[in-house]
């Protein structure tokens, strides 16, 4: 086989190593809308049969915990793709109990805060943009879709309104990573926990590559 077979055979696998990537860390994403999903139908059951438990935490003291914990210790991906500060007191489950998500943090309360960070092929918000608003379209989903920012990076935010819980989601780049963030809490406590989220977001940093 002569050098120039060679190198075109080389080309030929990385590309298809990178298609694969690709199409991993899309699958990926789509598989966490879906779980949106299959989470709010299943909340009002589980709603339902908690309705006589007490609630271990009431909405004013979590978010008290919240606040006062905005300089608390950071949770860290274990490879290394991002770290933000762990919301105080909530649970936190990592893979494989967070399936495709990198980690969970959950509220006794019910709210929740998700993060899939995922390595890809591309580095440009462009293709990052194509592809969220692919994945809704082949799930036909309307998110509320808006482009602007998310401190220094041009970012995705999302919005929906499923039967007993409100999503807002945050999608952008950083070095071949896409990072998804997503919050979700039941329709009643929604409106009160946003704001304590959004500052928490901003502790959020991803991994940085020269």
């Amino acid at each position: 086989m002569s050098g120039s077979q060679r190198f075109r055979k080389q080309r030929a696998s990385e590309s298809e190593v990178r298609k694969h990537i690709w199409r991993a860390g899309l699958l990926l994403f789509v598989l966490a809308l879906v779980a949106a999903f299959m989470f709010d139908f299943s909340f009002l059951q589980k709603q339902r049969q908690d309705a006589a438990k007490p609630l271990a935490v009431t909405t004013t003291e979590d978010l008290q915990r919240l606040v006062l914990g905005m300089e608390g210790p950071r949770f860290s991906d274990p490879e290394g793709l991002f770290s933000l500060v762990r919301p105080a007191e909530w649970r936190v489950s990592r893979k494989p109990q967070s399936d495709a998500w990198n980690v969970i943090f959950r509220s006794a309360n019910g709210p929740d805060l998700r993060v899939m960070a995922v390595k890809v092929e591309y580095n440009n918000f462009n293709s990052l943009l194509k592809r969220v608003k692919g994945a809704e379209r082949d799930l036909d989903l309307d998110m509320n879709l808006k482009v602007g920012e998310f401190k220094e990076w041009p970012a995705v935010w999302r919005s929906m309104t499923l039967p007993e819980e409100k999503l807002l989601t945050l999608d952008f780049m950083e070095s071949h990573v896409a990072h998804h963030i997503q919050f979700s809490a039941p329709h009643a406590i929604y409106d009160r926990y946003l704001p304590v989220i959004t500052n928490l977001l901003q502790t959020y940093e991803p991994l940085r590559r020269e």
